[in-house]
C-alpha cells in the first residue's frame, strides 16, 4: 500500500521501504504506520508550497523530482531545532494539517536515526543486488560463449565427417 502510493507520487520504492520500516518502529502496527506514512507523502505533495513558504524547505530537487523523504525530514528537523515545542507543533500543523499526517511527521522526526539506518540498509542492499546481478549477467555471458564454442566445434566436426561423403556423392552425380 505504501509503495503504491509513494510510486504514484513519484517517490522511490526505496524511500517508501525505509520510511515504512522507521515508522513501524514506533509500535503503531503496520496498518496505522502505513496510513500515517501515506498521509505524510500526500501532505508533502499537496502542501509543498506551504512547506517552502513557511519553513524554506524545498521538496523537489533541481530536476523537479521529489527529494528523498529522509532529506526532507532532516531539513525539517534542522528548521524546527531549538524552537519551543508549541511553535514546532504550529509549524507542523501548517504543513501537515491532517491529523495522521502530522502525527506521522512527528514520528519520523522522532525516529530520524532509524530512518537514516533504513535508508543506509536499503542502499547497501540495492548495491549488493546490483553486484549480484552483474555477476549473474557475466556468468550467463560466459556460459553463452562456451555454448556457442561447443556448437561451432560440433558444426566443424559434423562438416568434417560428412564432407567426404557429400563430396563423393556430388562428384559421382557430376560424372
Amino acid at each position: 500500500r505504501v509503495a503504491a502510493n509513494a510510486g504514484t507520487m513519484k517517490y522511490s520504492i526505496e524511500d517508501a521501504q525505509a520510511s515504512f520500516a522507521a515508522m513501524t518502529k514506533s509500535n503503531l502496527g503496520a496498518e496505522e504506520s502505513a496510513t500515517r506514512l501515506i498521509r505524510v507523502y500526500q501532505a508533502l505533495t499537496k502542501n509543498a508550497g506551504k512547506l517552502y513558504k513557511e519553513l524554506g524547505i524545498q521538496v523537489w530537487d533541481a530536476a523537479g523530482n521529489f527529494k528523498p523523504l529522509l532529506q526532507v525530514v532532516e531539513e525539517l528537523e534542522s528548521k524546527l531545532k531549538g524552537r519551543p515545542t508549541f511553535l514546532q507543533s504550529l509549524d507542523l500543523a501548517k504543513v501537515f494539517p491532517e491529523q495522521r499526517a502530522g502525527e506521522g511527521a512527528k514520528v519520523l522526526l522522532k525516529l530520524i536515526k532509524d530512518l537514516k539506518i533504513g535508508f543506509e540498509e536499503i542502499n547497501e542492499g540495492s548495491q549488493e543486488f546490483s553486484k549480484q546481478w552483474e555477476r549473474m549477467a557475466e556468468n550467463i555471458s560466459i556460459q553463452w560463449q562456451l555454448m556457442m564454442n561447443v556448437l561451432n566445434v560440433s558444426a566443424l566436426e559434423i562438416g568434417e565427417s560428412t564432407f567426404p561423403t557429400v563430396r563423393k556423392n556430388v562428384e559421382g552425380e557430376v560424372k
